[in-house]
């Protein structure tokens, strides 16, 4: 659906609404796709198009396969849906997040902590010392 929603964009769809002109998701044997509903065909069945495509899709849509019409389309958030769903991706999320606290608590205790006082090089031995005078 280039232009329209850029690639990496997830869209949330209002289940059974839609309507002419509209971005509407509806299921296909490869998954689901987003298209334009650009007509409604005597039979029923629905014509869509995808905006980057010269051409209206060759088959008809039955009704029954639509999931509903795009209301939004929130950029880049499909590309992180799709990594937190690996766990590769996941366990990188929670390992950063732990790290950033972590060192969040290091950097706090080391702001927080007592300045020791430094210890003379030399310590005089009691008694050692005597004054004259």
């Amino acid at each position: 659906m280039k232009p329209t929603i850029p690639p990496k964009s997830a869209v949330v769809v209002k289940k059974g609404e839609y309507r002419l002109g509209q971005v509407v998701a509806f299921d296909t044997p490869y998954g689901v796709v987003t298209h334009r509903l650009v007509k409604v065909n005597p039979d029923g069945t629905l014509g869509t198009k995808g905006d980057a495509n010269q051409t209206v899709d060759p088959r008809s849509l039955p009704r029954d396969k639509v999931i509903g019409g795009v209301v939004a389309a929130p950029k880049s958030l499909g590309y992180w849906l799709v990594y937190i769903k690996n766990p590769a991706g996941f366990a990188s999320i929670v390992l950063t997040i732990v790290l950033l606290w972590l060192a969040y608590s290091v950097t706090m205790d080391l702001a927080n902590a007592e300045p020791r006082k430094p210890k003379p090089i030399v310590q005089p031995i009691p008694g050692s010392i005597r004054v004259w005078g």
